[in-house]
C-alpha cells in the first residue's frame, strides 16, 4: 500500500506542477496521517481529522493570500431550480426546494447555533515606542484598574511602563518611564510581571536561564518595586519553558512548565513568598494537562480568556487560529473530572497576523481577553470580543 501510495502521489505531484505552469489556480494540500491517527482502516479518528482540517486551512489561507478567492458568481434562482438558491418562504420563489411548501426540502427545528465568536476591530491602540520591539512587550495591570497596561524590557533590563487609559487609542497611555528596581546582570530577555502577593498589581521578576527566580513586589502602582524574596523560586526547568501566571485563580501567580509537546506542570504558590524562611514558597509540581494531540510544537500557551482569573490553555497554530480549552477549577481535586472544557476554535485567524503577533489581555477592563496584535515594532492592533455565549453553562465571551 505503501508503494502506491507514493507512485500516486508523485503522478499528483507533477499534475499539480503541470496545471499551475498553465496558470490554474492548483495548490498541494499534504495531509500526514499515520495508523494513530485512524479509527479503523480506513476513517480518521478526532486527531486524524483535525490534521485534516489544519491541512485544508492553511491551503485555503495561501490560496487567499494568492489572491486566488473572489466573490462568488451570481446566479439566477429561475435558472437553477431545486438547488435551495433565493431568499423566500412558500409561495415567494424561493426555499421550498423543487418539492414546493409540501414535502419541501427543509424543516425547520429552531436555533441550533445560538452565535459564533465575532471580534471587532478597534485598530491600533498603541504606537511603536522608542527602540520598541516586539520581544520586549510585556503586558501587565501595573496600577490594579483592570486593565493591561503596557511594558518595555529594554535589553540592557531597563524596563518601562505606560498605564492604560478608559479611551483606547494611542494618545490615552501614560509614561511612567523607567520603573525597574537597583538591579544587576538582570537583562531584558529575563524580565517578566505577575501578580505574585494578590493585590491585583502586576509585581516584577527576574527569571534566569536555569528557571530560577527573583521576586520584586508592585509597591506604587508601577512607579516603585521593592525586593520581596532574593529566592523566590529555585529552577523546575529552563526559562524559556517557564510561565508566570496564576492557574487556580487565588490571585497568587503559580510557577507554570510548558514543555514542547504542550504538556503543563503547576507548582502552586503556597503565598508565602519567602516571609517564613522555613515554609516553601511552592508546592510540589503536578502534570494538569498532557498536551492535545495533533498540536503543533511549542504552541501551548496559558491565559485567562473567560475573565474568571483562572489560566486556561490556547494554542496557536500556523495560521493564526486560535483553539482553547477552558480551566475547568478542577486542577486541585481529586474528584477525577476533568482539568480543561475544549471549546474549539477562540478566533479563527486574521489576514497579515501571524502566530508569533498574537497575545491575548483584557485591556478595556470588562474582564475579558482581548485579541491583539503585536507588531515587530511593538505597536499593537487590538480586536474586540462582541458576542457572549455559554459553553458547558460557563458564561464565555468570544
Amino acid at each position: 500500500m505503501q508503494a502506491r501510495t507514493d507512485a500516486f502521489n508523485k503522478k499528483l505531484r507533477a499534475m499539480i506542477k503541470e496545471k499551475q505552469s498553465g496558470g490554474k489556480h492548483t495548490l498541494e494540500v499534504p495531509i500526514e496521517i499515520g495508523k494513530d491517527d485512524l479509527s479503523d482502516e480506513k476513517h480518521p479518528n478526532d486527531i486524524g481529522y483535525a490534521l485534516m482540517a489544519q491541512a485544508w486551512y492553511e491551503a485555503i489561507m495561501e490560496a487567499d493570500q494568492k489572491g486566488w478567492l473572489k466573490e462568488p458568481a451570481k446566479v439566477d434562482p429561475a435558472k437553477a431550480p431545486g438547488t435551495g438558491l433565493g431568499v423566500g418562504g412558500c409561495g415567494s420563489g424561493g426555499g421550498s426546494g423543487s418539492s414546493g411548501c409540501k414535502g419541501g426540502n427543509w424543516e425547520s427545528k429552531g436555533t441550533v447555533f445560538n452565535s459564533y465568536n465575532v471580534w471587532d476591530s478597534v485598530s491600533t491602540i498603541m504606537e511603536a515606542q522608542k527602540d520598541g520591539k516586539r520581544e520586549k512587550v510585556i503586558l501587565a495591570d501595573l496600577n490594579g484598574d483592570g486593565r493591561t497596561d503596557y511594558v518595555l524590557a529594554d535589553d540592557d533590563g531597563t524596563v518601562r511602563g505606560w498605564l492604560g487609559g478608559k479611551d483606547l487609542n494611542p494618545s490615552s497611555w501614560t509614561s511612567l518611564g523607567k520603573i525597574n528596581p537597583s538591579w544587576k546582570e538582570v537583562n531584558g530577555s529575563m524580565v517578566r510581571m505577575a501578580d505574585v502577593n494578590g493585590d491585583g498589581k502586576a509585581d516584577m521578576i527576574a527569571l534566569y536561564p536555569d528557571g530560577s527566580a527573583k521576586a520584586w513586589a508592585n509597591t506604587d502602582s508601577g512607579k516603585k518595586f521593592e525586593s520581596l524574596d532574593a529566592d523566590w523560586a529555585s529552577g523546575l526547568a529552563t526559562s524559556d519553558k517557564v510561565s508566570i501566571v496564576d492557574v487556580d485563580g487565588d490571585g497568587y501567580a503559580d510557577y507554570v512548565i510548558v514543555y514542547e509537546g504542550g504538556n503543563v506542570k503547576w507548582a502552586r504558590n503556597t503565598k508565602n513568598n519567602g516571609k517564613d524562611p522555613k515554609k516553601k514558597n511552592w508546592e510540589s509540581a503536578k502534570t494538569i494537562a498532557p498536551g492535545v494531540a495533533g498540536a503543533p510544537a511549542n504552541r501551548a500557551r496559558l491565559v485567562d480568556l473567560d475573565g474568571d482569573g483562572k489560566a486556561d490553555y490556547t494554542i496557536v497554530y500556523d495560521g493564526g487560529g486560535v483553539r482553547g480549552l477552558i480551566n475547568t477549577g478542577n486542577l486541585n481535586s481529586h474528584s477525577g473530572d476533568r482539568n480543561w472544557d475544549d471549546v474549539g476554535t477562540v478566533a479563527p485567524g486574521i489576514s497579515g497576523v501571524s502566530e508569533e503577533m498574537i497575545r491575548f489581555a483584557d485591556m478595556d477592563g470588562d474582564g475579558i481577553a482581548d485579541f491583539l496584535a503585536v507588531e515587530s515594532d511593538g505597536s499593537i492592533r487590538m480586536w474586540k470580543v462582541t458576542v457572549v455565549y455559554k459553553v458547558n453553562n460557563m458564561r464565555r465571551r468570544s
